[in-house]
């Protein structure tokens, strides 16, 4: 690369040059004062109106310092040059250019925040046989200017994971429901200032409009890049990833070396998923919530039931406990009075119980004991007295 391409590319100040002459300058209107002081007096007449030739000097020298004092804002820098050679970069507060000599380019030196590709108000989302509108739009300090509206910033996304994909990711996104390929709106917004001028002018055209083209232009490339390789649901996944690359290559590729400004900060939108799908995902969870409710509450009825039902089945075991107990007794209790019956009358406890049963059962209109019951009365009598002996 020659010198002069590399001083098209990048335009080297001279600031030795500048103070040179400035002092120069200086030096030459000091001579000049001294000198008109000296002759002060010596008279010059010009049609009738007479005046020193010291204090013309004089007069001249004290306005053109005076006027050539200039004065940036606290919301401006500036650009010095020499007949468009650059010679400084000038920061806020009085300067001292000489008129006539030097020039003072100014700028903003305020930080701009744009978004893209329009502020919310001028993006129509509409069908794109709709035409644009033409809209009024305020600005932040109150001015309110007529703007044509922009379309969306769509882009759309890959197919759907399968099985033939990365089985990672397959593994992840093949059961959810944004694992679908969709056009996807996006805005995203630039905050940037400018530090160099005279790059700023070279580069930018020295105007805040091309800098946008450039920045709209990285930004909008950088995001169809990625989204084209994202299914939605991963583009949510991965927003903060998505968001930091956004930064990265704007600030790359828009920076001080080339284009004389700083990206001090970026920001991505959250993906915007049309009316329909969020509609749909917004039913889904409130589907999900009522269809958790509803299995809760059965969860919770299944839960007592089980339990009243252990409840039940204890409460029948220990009755059958209790009045298997209170049946032990009662009979445990009635051999023992057999036996004493036995001994008071002085024959056998089996011949007292037939002799009981005999008493209970006669009369009764369907049993009748006979001989043989009386016998196999005497029996059971036995069997139940030798049992409770035993135990």
């Amino acid at each position: 690369m020659s010198n002069f391409s590399k001083s098209v590319r990048d335009p080297r100040e001279h600031p030795f040059l500048f103070w040179g002459l400035t002092i120069a300058w200086l030096i030459a209107l000091i001579i000049a004062v001294i000198w008109g002081i000296y002759n002060w007096t010596a008279p010059e007449t010009t049609e009738g109106f007479t005046i020193s030739t010291g204090k013309i000097v004089v007069g001249l020298a004290i306005a053109w310092f005076v006027i050539s004092f200039k004065a940036l804002r606290t919301d401006e820098i500036g650009a010095i040059a020499l007949f468009g050679l650059p010679l400084i970069k000038a920061g806020r507060g009085p300067k001292l250019v000489i008129t006539g000599l030097f020039q003072l380019e100014r700028f903003s030196g305020t930080e701009r925040q744009d978004q893209f590709p329009a502020e919310p108000e001028l993006i129509q989302k509409t069908d794109d046989k709709e035409p644009l509108k033409l809209v009024n739009f305020t600005y932040p300090d109150g001015t309110t200017v007529e703007r044509m509206t922009v379309r969306p910033l769509r882009i759309n996304t890959r197919s759907p994971y399968t099985e033939a994909d990365d089985s990672t990711k397959y593994a992840k996104y093949k059961e959810q429901i944004l694992n679908t390929q969709m056009t996807i709106e996006f805005t995203f917004w630039v905050r940037w200032i400018v530090i160099d001028p005279f790059q700023f002018m070279i580069t930018g055209g020295g105007n805040d409009s091309d800098i946008r083209k450039r920045i709209r232009d990285a930004g909008e490339s950088y995001l169809n890049a990625e989204v084209v390789k994202r299914v939605p649901a991963e583009l949510i996944d991965e927003f903060l990833a998505l968001q930091k690359g956004l930064y990265d290559t704007i600030k790359g590729k828009i920076n001080e070396k080339d284009w004389g400004i700083e990206v001090t900060e970026t920001g991505l939108t959250a993906p915007d998923i049309n009316h329909e799908v969020a509609s749909a995902l917004r039913d889904i969870t409130k589907e999900n919530a009522i269809a958790k409710k509803k299995q809760v509450a059965a969860d919770a009825d299944a839960y007592v039931t089980v339990r009243s039902g252990q409840a039940t089945a204890e409460v029948i075991e220990r009755t059958g406990k209790a009045e298997g107990i209170a049946k032990e007794e009662i009979l445990t209790g009635e051999a023992r009075g057999f036996k004493r019956s036995s001994k008071l009358i002085s024959i056998p406890a089996e011949d007292v119980l037939a002799a009981t049963v005999a008493r209970e059962t006669v009369g009764e209109a369907d049993l009748v004991l006979g001989a043989e019951g009386i016998a196999q009365a005497i029996g059971i009598g036995k069997a139940i007295l030798k049992k409770k002996e035993n135990t």
